[in-house]
C-alpha cells in the first residue's frame, strides 16, 4: 500500500503482488455419481503419497462439490479452460464459445464454481482478445500480429463470436461483419479446403443467415459421399438456414457411434471428440429425446479425462457447447436432502443441499492417514460428484520429468562472473530436445513456460524503451555457438512472472536453444520454479526442470 498526505488531501493506492509457491502443481478430479452410498479414492500417484505424506498432509488441498444435477460434470472441463494460461486464436475460442453458450445456466447458479460475473469477465477478455487477432483481411491470425489469417482459427473464432452474439454479448458491428465476408470469399475462392472446413464454413454462415442457399444445395446432394463430421455440419447448417427439416439428418446413410468413433478427426489442434460434439448437436437438434442423442452424449462423456477435460482445448470446448445444449432442459430434483461426507480417519460432516450443490473444503491430514472418500445421501435420486486433489509435485521439483520433451536451463552472467550481483545482466538459456522414440513425427505447437525467480526481471528488448543487449544478433542464425538449432518463436510473450515462448511449425530431433536476457534487481536466494516444455494440443507429451536456487548478492557501489 502506497499512500501519501499534503496538507488537507491524501491519497493511497493498493497494488496486489502475486507470490507463488514455486512447486509444479499437480490436480488430480474425480466426478461421477452414486445412490445411497460410495467409496472413492482420488487418484494420487501411491510413490508419492509414500514418500511425502507429511508434505502433501500440509500443502494440498481438498474440495468436494456434490450436487443433484449432472451440470456439476462441465465444471472439470469449464475451469481447465478458464485456467489454461495461453491464448492462440483456436485457445481464446475454446473458452468463449461454451462459456457463452452456458451463461444461461450459469445464470440460473446451476454450474458450481463459475459466477455469473466471472462469466462476463472471461467472455469480454475473450472476444475482446479475438479481434485483436482479425487481420485487414477480415479473417483471424492464429496469434496477436500475425497479417495472415489462419484458415481453421478462423472459423473456431467466428463460431464463438456467433454464439457469444446470439447469447447477448456485444460484438462490434463492423468487425463481424468483416469476418462473415471473409468466410464466404474463403468458400468461393479457396479450393485447397477439405471437406470438413467447407462444412464448418458453411455452418457458420448458416449461423448468421449468410449461407446461399443455391450453395448449399449443391453441396447437400452428395452429403452421402461426405465424411461423418461433414454430414453433421451440413445437416446443422441446413436446419439453421431452414433449408432442411429435422427429419434429414440420417440422409444419406446411416449415422451410428462405430462411425464416429472411426471417422474422429485430429486435424490440427487434435481434436478427437469434436466429431462427436457435432454429432451431439446435429441429432439434438433434429430428436432431443431420441435414444441415439442419448447414447451420443454418454460416448461423448466417455472421452472426459479423470482431469476433467477432452483430449485437448478444442475437443473440450466443443463437448461443453454441445453437452451444455443437450442438458439445456433437465429438470432438477427439488431438495432438500442431506449429504454425509468422511474423509480418511476424519469424523462424519453431514451438510444438507436446498438449492443446486454444496461445495465443501476437506482435510488433507485425515485423508492421507486412510486416502478413501466415503459419501452417502439421504436422496432416493442419484448425487453427482466431483472431489478436487491439488498437491504439489515434490517429486518433479527433485528430478524434473520427461515424457518427451528433455529439457535444461542455464543462467549465466553476461560479465563473466559466476555470481549474480544486483544490477547485473545475465543470459538465460533454455534447451529442448524431442525424445527420438517417443514419436517419429515432428512436434508442433510447442509452449515453453518460464517461470522467473523473484529477484530477477525479463528484458523486452523488442519494446524501444527497452534497453538493447549486445549479442541478441544469434538469433538471426540458424545455430548457436555451441552448435544446437536456434528456437525462433511464432509468439512469445514476457510476463512480470515468467516467459512463454511458442513455436507453431516443426521441431525435429536435435537440440534446440532459445534464449532471452534478465536483469538480477533484488538481493537474496530465490525459487528457481521448473520450466515446462509441453505440446499445446498433447499436454501429455511434456518436460519439466528440476526446481532449484539462484543466489543474487548485493552491489559493491552503495
Amino acid at each position: 500500500v502506497f499512500s501519501g498526505v499534503s496538507e488537507n488531501d491524501s491519497d493511497a493506492v493498493e497494488v496486489k503482488i502475486p507470490v507463488h509457491s514455486g512447486e509444479t502443481l499437480g490436480t488430480e478430479i474425480l466426478m461421477g455419481s452414486f445412490s445411497n452410498s460410495s467409496r472413492v479414492m482420488l487418484p494420487l500417484p501411491t510413490e508419492l503419497l509414500k514418500e511425502h505424506s507429511q508434505e502433501l498432509s500440509k500443502s494440498s488441498t481438498i474440495s468436494l462439490t456434490v450436487s443433484s444435477s449432472p451440470f456439476i460434470k462441465l465444471t472439470g472441463g469449464l475451469l481447465y479452460l478458464l485456467e489454461y494460461p495461453y491464448g492462440c486464436v483456436e485457445q481464446t475460442s475454446s473458452r468463449v464459445l461454451p462459456l457463452a453458450a452456458l451463461r444461461g445456466l450459469i445464470e440460473k447458479d446451476l454450474i458450481p464454481d463459475i459466477s455469473l460475473a466471472q462469466t462476463d469477465k472471461y467472455l469480454k477478455a475473450g472476444v475482446s482478445r479475438l479481434l485483436k487477432m482479425q487481420t485487414k483481411s477480415g479473417g483471424f491470425g492464429y496469434w496477436p500480429g500475425n497479417k495472415n489469417p489462419h484458415q481453421t482459427g478462423t472459423l473456431y473464432a467466428m463460431a464463438a463470436l456467433s454464439i457469444a452474439k446470439e447469447n447477448g454479448m456485444y460484438i462490434p458491428e463492423r468487425s463481424f461483419k468483416k469476418g462473415v465476408k471473409y468466410i464466404s470469399t474463403l468458400l468461393n475462392t479457396d479450393n485447397n479446403l477439405n471437406e470438413n472446413q467447407v462444412a464448418f464454413a458453411s455452418y457458420v454462415l448458416a449461423m448468421n443467415k449468410s449461407l446461399d442457399e443455391d450453395f448449399f444445395k449443391s453441396k447437400y446432394q452428395n452429403i452421402s459421399r461426405k465424411g461423418v463430421e461433414a454430414r453433421m455440419f451440413w445437416t446443422l447448417a441446413g436446419i439453421k438456414s431452414g433449408f432442411v427439416s429435422g427429419a434429414n439428418f440420417y440422409r444419406g446413410g446411416k449415422v451410428n457411434l462405430a462411425s464416429l468413433n472411426s471417422k474422429s478427426i485430429n486435424g490440427a489442434f487434435n481434436a478427437k471428440y469434436r466429431t462427436h460434439a457435432i454429432g451431439l448437436l446435429a441429432s439434438h437438434a433434429t430428436a432431443p429425446n431420441g435414444d441415439f442423442t442419448h447414447r451420443i452424449a454418454k460416448a461423448l462423456f466417455e472421452g472426459l479425462s479423470p482431469s476433467g477435460r477432452w483430449t485437448s482445448t478444442s475437443d473440450t470446448g466443443w463437448a461443453l457447447y454441445a453437452l451444455g445444449d443437450y442438458y439445456s432442459n433437465h429438470q432438477l430434483e427439488s431438495g432438500p436432502y442431506s449429504v454425509q461426507i468422511r474423509a480418511g480417519s476424519g469424523q462424519d460432516k453431514t451438510i444438507t443441499i436446498d438449492k443446486n450443490y454444496k461445495k465443501v473444503e476437506l482435510s488433507p491430514e485425515t485423508y492421507f492417514e486412510n486416502p478413501f472418500l466415503d459419501i452417502s445421501s439421504s436422496s432416493n435420486s442419484p448425487i453427482y460428484y466431483k472431489a478436487v486433489l491439488k498437491f504439489p509435485r515434490v517429486d518433479y521439483a527433485k528430478s524434473g520429468v520427461s515424457k518427451g520433451f528433455y529439457v535444461s536451463k542455464t543462467i549465466e552472467n553476461l560479465n563473466g562472473s559466476k555470481e549474480i550481483k544486483v544490477g547485473d545482466l545475465v543470459k538465460v538459456t533454455i534447451s529442448i530436445e524431442k525424445d527420438k522414440t517417443s514419436q517419429r513425427q515432428p512436434y508442433r505447437y510447442i509452449v515453453i513456460d518460464d517461470p522467473l525467480p523473484a529477484g530477477l526481471v525479463a528484458i523486452n528488448s523488442s519494446i524501444k524503451t527497452e534497453e538493447h543487449v549486445s549479442g541478441e544478433a544469434e538469433k538471426d542464425s540458424y545455430y548457436t555457438e555451441d552448435g544446437a538449432y536456434v528456437l525462433t518463436p511464432s509468439f512469445q510473450e514476457m510476463r512480470d512472472d515468467r516467459v512463454l515462448i511458442f513455436k507453431d511449425s516443426d521441431i525435429w530431433n536435435g537440440e534446440y536453444q532459445y534464449s532471452y536476457y534478465a536483469r538480477a534487481t533484488t538481493e537474496g536466494k530465490f525459487v528457481l520454479p521448473s520450466t515446462k516444455v509441453q505440446l499445446m494440443y498433447s499436454p501429455q507429451i511434456m518436460g519439466l526442470t528440476p526446481k532449484s536456487l539462484v543466489s543474487i548478492k548485493a552491489s559493491q557501489v552503495r
